[in-house]
């Protein structure tokens, strides 16, 4: 299975993500409801910091939070502790999963403390779910 049939619209390069941004803003200006409302993946979200889509991707993370939307965003720990607008969207929500996490990723992307935690507690696809200050540890199914 590829990659790209597992959602309903991808978008690869620059000039496609300015294309589907423009396509999704009126989607996620809607409120979702009480049906599930759009999911937002963005992989290697620092990728778009300083491009001429940042500004376009902020807009469109704003107004699906606001919304009710699902917004993920995914790329290494050590860069979410930049100052960048796009990022600091993302991480103000202060929710997420940690995948092996380190003791110290608790305080740097929730503001929330994590125990000491073991690395052999964690193999790969466990993590941390944060959220409203509340922890769960999580399993997360790796494909095959």
């Amino acid at each position: 299975m590829h990659a790209e049939s597992l959602w309903t619209k991808t978008a690869l390069d620059l000039d496609a993500v300015r294309e589907l941004t423009l396509e999704l803003k009126p989607k996620v200006d809607q409120p979702a409801g009480t049906e599930p409302g759009l999911i937002l993946v963005i992989e290697g979200l620092g990728e778009f910091v300083s491009t001429a889509v940042e500004n376009a991707l902020v807009e469109v993370i704003k107004a699906a939070r606001r919304n009710g939307h699902l917004v993920v965003g995914e790329q290494e720990t050590s860069a979410w502790g930049s100052g960048w607008p796009l990022i600091a969207e993302i991480r103000n929500a202060r929710h997420g999963i940690v995948m092996q996490p380190d003791p110290a990723d608790g305080d740097m992307l929730f503001k929330e403390a994590f125990p000491r935690i073991k690395r052999t507690q964690y193999p790969l696809g466990r993590g941390v779910y944060v959220r409203s200050g509340k922890q769960w540890t999580v399993q997360v199914p790796l494909p095959e």
